[in-house]
């Protein structure tokens, strides 16, 4: 599930085909804040993270531990424990 404001963009498309990538973020401006996040650890978002500053989205940032690591901390904060 996506938001409508979200893209989904794989690191392969980065690497495999970068002109692809490009088009995906054509109409994202580089003002715009962007937050990725991959489902586990945050490695690949974090790659990512490194590719859209080297382009100049410097409002860029990945979520650390990925899907899997909010969801944990989210569910620990509806029941109050840590």
């Amino acid at each position: 599930m996506k938001g409508p404001d979200a893209a989904n963009i794989s690191l392969s498309e980065f690497h495999d085909d970068p002109k692809m990538a490009s088009l995906k973020m054509d109409g994202i401006s580089k003002n715009d804040t962007l937050y990725l996040i991959c489902t586990a650890g945050g490695q690949r978002s974090q790659k990512v993270n490194v590719i859209l500053r080297r382009l100049g989205y410097e409002k860029s940032f990945y979520v650390e531990g990925g899907v899997l690591e909010f969801i944990k901390n989210e569910s620990k904060s509806k029941t109050g424990t840590k």
